[in-house]
């Protein structure tokens, strides 16, 4: 009975919020957002991106037994026209996103 009542509890709560906002160091400012202020645990999990579901077994990859392996590659030698500017992305959050984008638009 405890755990339905957990998860029938709102995600977001004064009391957490207290508790991030006395974290010293913060370089942010903690706050429930409106729109997500009602959600439940299972309501806020089912906004999030899911995780991709892999399956319980899984075909193993395999090489040919005589493949050739190059002593050196260089992938912007072989695909010039895929490799443009390489970008500092070291405090960008959304670098998992926009680095794909960017070479696709490179491509085209």
């Amino acid at each position: 009975m405890f755990g339905i009542l957990t998860l029938a509890s709102p995600f977001f709560s004064e009391e957490t919020l207290k508790h991030i906002k006395n974290i010293p160091g913060k370089t942010w400012r903690a706050a429930i957002p409106k729109n997500f202020a009602h959600l439940t645990r299972d309501e806020m999990k089912a906004k999030l991106m899911p995780a991709p579901q892999l399956p319980k077994t899984m075909e193993l990859a395999t090489s040919e037994p005589n493949t050739a392996i190059p002593d050196a590659f260089d992938f912007r030698t072989a695909f010039p026209k895929c490799v443009g500017e390489i970008r500092d992305q070291q405090k960008c959050g959304s670098c998992w996103y926009l680095n794909p984008q960017v070479h696709f638009l490179q491509i085209w």
